[in-house]
């Protein structure tokens, strides 16, 4: 797949109640994975799966997993819904395991470059996802430019990388992005993830523009990707 991608949509993924855990993980990987890689305006796929790991103060997300899909630009993510190879595949097996109730989108593109090293689509690695809402009377503007830096988010913990977003509003949506920015801090495993919440949630909250009590996070591992 072509690696040009300039808009990622994060879907949180609830699975349904009388799904066990490794149920949903099964059939997310090895049924909808699968069916997901039919469409062609997917630039890149990933399954980021949740760590039964602690991520205090941020709010715990109920979210099983997270996918992650690439697209060149917001017009074509939002073409999706259109798309007969997703309509007839995957949108037809998401109420198979998911909670479509609860089922959660966010579109965002890339805020400053990726800070460390590596290939941030390998399947070992691990992250700590954090999905950042703004405080109280803070415009996009003042959060994106305000919230601390990819560099300031390393030099906090012993990130190996940091890849950042800014939410990205959908025209003609009734409300705005259901977060305002995402922070994707890569450890080498997910107990040092879960380890460094705190630190990276202080220092969050020490800009002023974020509300980590509204915002969540997920220790995540990659485990599917196309």
């Amino acid at each position: 797949m072509p690696t040009d991608s300039n808009v990622k949509l994060f879907e949180f993924l609830p699975k349904k109640p009388d799904f066990t855990d490794t149920a949903f993980s099964e059939h997310w990987r090895y049924v909808h994975a699968p069916l997901a890689d039919r469409v062609d305006s997917l630039q890149h796929y990933v399954q980021s799966r949740r760590q039964d790991k602690p991520v205090a103060p941020f709010a715990r997300g109920t979210y099983q997993g997270v996918a992650e899909a690439w697209f060149s630009d917001l017009n074509a993510a939002l073409e999706l819904a259109n798309d007969p190879a997703y309509l007839e595949g995957a949108a037809v097996d998401e109420p198979n395991f998911l909670d479509m109730s609860n089922l959660v989108l966010l579109f965002v593109e890339p805020r400053g470059e990726q800070v460390g090293a590596g290939r941030r689509n390998r399947t070992d690695r691990f992250k700590l996802l954090c999905f950042l809402s703004a405080a109280d009377g803070i415009t996009p503007e003042r959060f994106d430019s305000e919230r601390p830096s990819a560099q300031d988010l390393a030099a906090a913990s012993s990130a190996q990388m940091v890849v950042q977003s800014r939410s990205l509003p959908i025209p003609g949506a009734d409300a705005g992005p259901a977060f305002a920015g995402v922070d994707e801090i890569f450890f080498a495993d997910a107990a040092t993830a879960s380890s460094q919440a705190s630190a990276i949630a202080a220092l969050a909250q020490s800009s002023g523009v974020v509300a980590i009590a509204n915002s969540v996070a997920l220790v995540v591992q990659q485990l599917c990707i196309y």
